[in-house]
């Protein structure tokens, strides 16, 4: 990532709250007849009122969860008690996912898989005394743009995310632990993001992100206060030697990688976000189309600016668009591809020489 999520209260994380109350008082009192009033909040039972579905919903996983087994319930609470903190989840491998499937008993997994899917697929058709109290999510989408540090999606830095509306307009929220494998996530704010439509619907898609080839991994956790992409360059690696004179085909012309390297800590987390968001090949098919523009736009054009007319030394020049683009990595979408860019052309050995040629041609 580029930069992580500021997290905010809001009242829709609410939600989350009563149904988390809900499954901790059905595990403890396991009631028979079952009895609303012993696992909802009287407040709470309210809002739902009108909505005899959400209370269905609610009777029949508890009647069913009272029949099972006493294995198939403690599977059930370690899953529920595992996948609460999303936080731990991502960063400590030692903690056991479980996924809907291990939930043994056919009719309860897929029961409470529709129940928990339809909270957050059918958010919007939740009791309306429900949605005034706690809001809706364009509402939350606003009121979490507000505080951001970045305008650019932060799981790839190449689309902008979508402004603050009073319209139901919004980046989709991305299910970090894909709600579609996992039970207890779907309505975490813990585990939802605003991602660009390429993240989300193009490269991540379902990804297991908790696993890779069956085995944990560690993955960045979207809030964490202490990352930063300092840590880390990303940077052209060419593969066989060129001299070039025509320099905005350069790369289209050998072949070369994007690179990783880590300045401290550990590369697993920076392996798991390009596994997952298809960094290093996006990156590359975005600079290679872009190559040719930012050659004639930006490098030959502010170089007769400031060079030829020696209104700045060429230093000058050139760390002037490598720090602009370093600085707008998270505010400008493709920034930061523009800043690998610069970087690599003015490392070219005795690059200044080889752009008056150009000029001169």
């Amino acid at each position: 990532m580029l930069y992580t999520y500021v997290d905010i209260d809001h009242p829709i994380k609410q939600l989350q709250d009563n149904i988390c109350y809900y499954f901790e008082r059905l595990f403890d009192v396991e009631p028979v007849p079952y009895d609303i009033k012993l696992v909802l909040k009287p407040d709470f039972i309210l809002l739902i009122g009108s909505s005899n579905k959400f209370k269905n919903y609610l009777k029949d996983i508890a009647e069913k969860y009272i029949t099972l087994s006493r294995g198939e319930k403690d599977i059930i609470k370690k899953a529920y008690s595992n996948h609460l903190n999303i936080e731990n989840l991502c960063n400590d491998t030692k903690i056991e996912v479980i996924k809907f499937t291990e939930l043994v008993n056919e009719d309860f997994r897929k029961l409470l898989k529709e129940f928990l899917t339809w909270l957050w697929d059918d958010y919007d058709s939740l009791p309306k005394a429900l949605r005034d109290e706690y809001k809706d999510v364009q509402d939350h989408f606003n009121e979490f743009k507000k505080v951001q540090k970045g305008k650019v999606c932060p799981f790839c830095g190449v689309s902008s995310l979508k402004p603050k509306t009073d319209r139901k307009r919004r980046n989709a929220y991305d299910h970090y632990i894909p709600k579609a494998k996992y039970p207890f996530v779907s309505i975490n704010f813990k585990n939802l993001f605003p991602a660009c439509y390429e993240c989300n619907s193009d490269e991540k898609k379902e990804y297991d992100t908790p696993l890779k080839n069956g085995t944990r991994q560690k993955i960045l956790f979207p809030f964490d206060t202490t990352y930063t992409i300092e840590d880390i360059t990303i940077r052209i690696n060419p593969k066989e030697k060129f001299d070039q004179v025509t320099l905005s085909t350069l790369l289209s012309d050998i072949d070369w990688e994007i690179d990783f390297t880590l300045h401290k800590g550990t590369i697993d987390i920076y392996d798991a976000w390009d596994d997952i968001f298809k960094i290093k090949t996006r990156y590359k098919e975005y600079i290679l189309d872009f190559e040719d523009m930012w050659f004639s736009d930006f490098v030959l054009k502010k170089y007769n600016e400031k060079v030829v007319t020696n209104i700045s030394s060429f230093d000058d020049y050139k760390n002037e668009l490598i720090n602009d683009s370093k600085g707008l990595m998270i505010k400008d979408d493709k920034a930061i591809l523009r800043y690998i860019y610069f970087t690599f052309i003015f490392a070219i050995s005795d690059i200044e020489n080889k752009l008056r040629q150009v000029i001169t041609v």
